[in-house]
């Protein structure tokens, strides 16, 4: 196989508990992924620019996930962290500063997963506008749930 004919730009989060495989038998050349901690936009640009103007994936999916660490983190001090850490987690700032700052935390950060996703997704479809106004990539997310319904998840079209 000398060619990549990647049906799915994928940016999800680098937790171990998912891997492509929920979504295909056999992910091999069907999904470009791409990890970091908390399925970030802004980590990540030269690779999902890869994956939508160099492989022409007519899908860019931001998939995130219930108990994610990384949003765990962003809403507490994570002064103590590595650099590599901090300057990752600090990209979750806008989203993570619309949660609440009250009630109980498993609340919060559910809502916080949702609002980073919810995120991920205004500024994908931001930086490819112009691919998604002439219908060459649909943006989508997704949001995993680990407790109750494993792999559940809700699609919607980026663009009306």
């Amino acid at each position: 196989m000398n060619v990549q004919h990647p049906i799915v730009t994928m940016v999800t989060c680098s937790d171990a508990r998912f891997h492509p495989t929920v979504f295909f038998k056999d992910p091999v050349d069907k999904v470009f992924v791409i990890r970091n901690i908390g399925n970030q936009l802004a980590n990540a640009r030269g690779s999902i620019d890869y994956g939508v103007y160099h492989l022409h994936t007519p899908i860019l999916l931001i998939l995130g996930h219930t108990h994610c660490g990384a949003v765990k983190a962003g809403l507490h001090d994570y002064s103590k962290e590595t650099e590599g850490i901090k300057n990752e987690l600090d990209h979750l700032h806008l989203p993570l500063s619309k949660v609440s700052k009250s009630g109980p935390f498993e609340k919060r950060w559910l809502d916080g997963v949702e609002k980073n996703v919810n995120y991920q997704v205004e500024e994908a479809l931001k930086f490819y506008k112009p691919f998604i106004k002439k219908r060459r990539i649909c943006c989508c997310r997704c949001c995993l749930r680990f407790y109750k319904c494993l792999w559940q998840g809700l699609w919607e079209n980026g663009y009306s």
